[in-house]
């Protein structure tokens, strides 16, 4: 998990893993990196919680899809963005 401006890791958050009836859990280390043991499958990614929006980042709703059909995953690179602040006067 990386920041989507400067590519810097973003640790301490879970991350939900969905395949059809199947559910996984992974915490996102402080260096960015995570790993799940999952079936083969196509799953889908998503940050659980309200931790990214305190860190002023915006939870994405259209995660990419990992393809786990061919055995071990690796480099799946998920960013997010920060949240933009505009004051109204």
């Amino acid at each position: 998990m990386r920041d989507a401006t400067n590519n810097g890791p973003l640790g301490g958050l879970f991350m939900l893993l969905e395949s059809g009836d199947y559910l996984a859990i992974a915490f996102i280390a402080s260096n960015g990196t995570f790993s799940a043991s999952v079936a083969p499958s196509f799953w889908q990614t998503d940050i659980e919680g309200v931790r990214p929006s305190r860190r002023g980042y915006v939870t994405r709703q259209d995660f990419q899809q990992v393809d786990t059909r061919t055995g071990s995953v690796a480099n799946v690179n998920l960013l997010l963005p920060k949240a933009i602040v505009q004051e109204i006067f």
